[in-house]
């Protein structure tokens, strides 16, 4: 009977840890909520929108979102590269360290007006 009761104790025991194991997850937050969020669509053949200005050192969420075909953007002065597939979003955080206007391109041929698909982020102090 004593082998019974202790079975009983530590699978309750167990049982309850996972359940606020799996609670505990909720109770964490995923991004800072003072974390800028800004949404980016992508579409043939623009970014939108096509400026943006972000301050230097601080923090922000970038959520790319493809309205039609997959594209990719890179930013070179930013160290940004995102791939962003059709009927998805792309989330990238990014912490300007510097100074300027950084141009972006879709680096995944979309079309004939590809070449014209560009974004600028004007970082400032």
């Amino acid at each position: 009977m004593d082998y019974v009761m202790n079975f009983i104790k530590g699978a309750s025991t167990t049982a309850a840890l996972l359940v606020m194991g799996s609670l505990s997850c909720f109770a964490r937050p995923i991004i800072d909520a003072k974390v800028p969020v800004i949404a980016v669509h992508a579409r043939r053949y623009e970014f939108n929108p096509s400026n943006i200005t972000l301050k230097e050192g601080q923090q922000v969420k970038l959520v790319f979102i493809s309205d039609d075909v997959t594209h990719s953007l890179t930013v070179k002065g930013l160290g940004l590269e995102v791939n962003i597939k059709k009927n998805h979003s792309s989330e990238v955080l990014l912490t300007p360290s510097k100074v300027g206007n950084f141009v972006g391109e879709c680096s995944i041929y979309c079309g004939a007006g590809h070449d014209r698909m560009r974004i600028v982020f004007h970082v400032t102090k």
